[in-house]
């Protein structure tokens, strides 16, 4: 794991091998460079830690400046907060190969995504809200095949790219699965009960996970998340923070409260640092045990 003295060494590096470079090509690169935010240095060793991470925090957004503004993930970040295995995720997410009879064979990934930088799947915010309500199905035991089907048959009717992540799905949702027939890899015989399955997982999860914890924009696509439900005030909201975890009226992630705290902060000082409530601070503590103790 990197550490703030290794990044900023390794940050010296790369500046005195630029300088050389410029030098030798006979001048300076007067390519205009993205400024890192300003964040001012603590006064005192105790705030010394917060200033380490929220500096750390700085340089990686202006790292991806691609994809600002719409909630970015890594793999391993989309299967901790839906608490999923990595290699499960990976599969749906990336696709994968896998031997047959006469050759191998490439498996379509389930949620094809849009990003990828530097060899890096990176998910955005509505590839998690779909890769959500894969999980939902699949918990129910709804075969791949029909679900690869339903969303298939979905993208059409809805006409979006991310059929799972609409608003439609809470009112058009059961209807994906009433004529999806024939499916390959599934038995004529075996398709109206997969299609029950994929039914009731609608009604049961994917319509209440909904309407319960999503917000929508007016295009009709998710734009945020409550983890926790509504009643408390942890989200992921698409438009701040990357996507990131954080809370409602103040914006602050929870991880930032998180790691405060496992550095010996007391409660009181934390919640009056970032003018918190009790129970603000306590949802934040609570929901990033909770990743922790899924992961």
């Amino acid at each position: 794991m990197e550490t703030w003295e290794t990044i900023s060494s390794s940050t010296r590096r790369d500046n005195r091998a630029r300088e050389a470079s410029d030098h030798a090509l006979g001048g300076r690169d007067t390519t205009p460079q993205p400024k890192e935010p300003h964040i001012p240095r603590p006064r005192d060793r105790r705030n010394a830690l917060l200033w380490r991470i929220l500096h750390y925090m700085g340089t990686q957004q202006c790292s991806t400046k691609s994809t600002i503004g719409a909630g970015t993930y890594s793999l391993r970040d989309a299967a901790l907060l839906l608490h999923l295995p990595y290699g499960k995720l990976r599969r749906w997410a990336a696709g994968y190969w896998y031997s047959a009879t006469d050759e191998d064979r490439f498996s379509e990934p389930v949620v094809p995504i849009s990003h990828d930088e530097l060899d890096e799947r990176i998910l955005s915010f509505h590839d998690l809200m779909e890769l959500a309500v894969v999980a939902f199905f699949r918990g129910e035991s709804v075969s791949m095949s029909v679900v690869r089907a339903a969303r298939a048959r979905a993208q059409v009717l809805f006409k979006t790219e991310y059929p799972f992540a609409t608003e439609r799905l809470q009112t058009d949702g059961s209807g994906i699965f009433s004529d999806l027939s024939p499916i390959d890899d599934v038995p004529v015989g075996k398709l109206q009960l997969e299609l029950s399955k994929g039914q009731l997982a609608y009604r049961e999860f994917v319509e209440p996970f909904f309407r319960q914890n999503v917000d929508f924009a007016q295009d009709g696509l998710a734009s945020a998340y409550w983890p926790m439900g509504r009643d408390k005030p942890v989200l992921l909201d698409a438009g701040r923070a990357f996507g990131r975890p954080i809370i409602r009226r103040s914006g602050t992630p929870t991880f930032i409260l998180y790691q405060m705290r496992q550095a010996g902060e007391n409660l009181d000082s934390i919640a009056a640092w970032y003018e918190l409530t009790p129970g603000e601070l306590d949802a934040a503590l609570e929901y990033e045990q909770s990743l922790r103790t899924a992961a």
